[in-house]
């Protein structure tokens, strides 16, 4: 899989819309559309970025991995790893979610703050 094809799964798979992925990272209206006609690979430049905002590496997104090297966390992994505990509400979990994405929003904005 193409470096864009990867980042555009990516996408799919932690937004609910490429307006939403593309507000979170500060990007104009319409960027992922101009990736997905090939107006612009502009992606190439954020890769760093990219790779933090969905907690990969940027061999991963380069696609430098193998099936057999990565396993995907279930979302019964995820609330363990978060909570301690798998059984808990898809509601909480998904506040979870919301809670720490806001806090890298604010992370992000406070990098923006302190070099610009």
């Amino acid at each position: 899989m193409d470096v864009l094809n990867i980042i555009l799964k990516l996408i799919r798979e932690n937004y609910k819309s490429n307006a939403a992925f593309e507000r979170e990272l500060g990007l104009t209206p319409l960027t992922v559309s101009d990736w997905k006609r090939k107006k612009s690979e502009s992606y190439l430049k954020m890769l760093p970025k990219l790779s933090e905002c969905f907690n990969v590496t940027t061999d991963y997104l380069l696609g430098n991995y193998t099936a057999d090297t990565i396993t995907p966390a279930t979302k019964e992994q995820v609330k363990l790893a978060i909570f301690g505990d798998s059984d808990i509400t898809d509601e909480d979990y998904e506040e979870a979610i919301i809670q720490a994405r806001t806090a890298r929003q604010i992370r992000e904005q406070r990098k923006r703050n302190k070099t610009g």
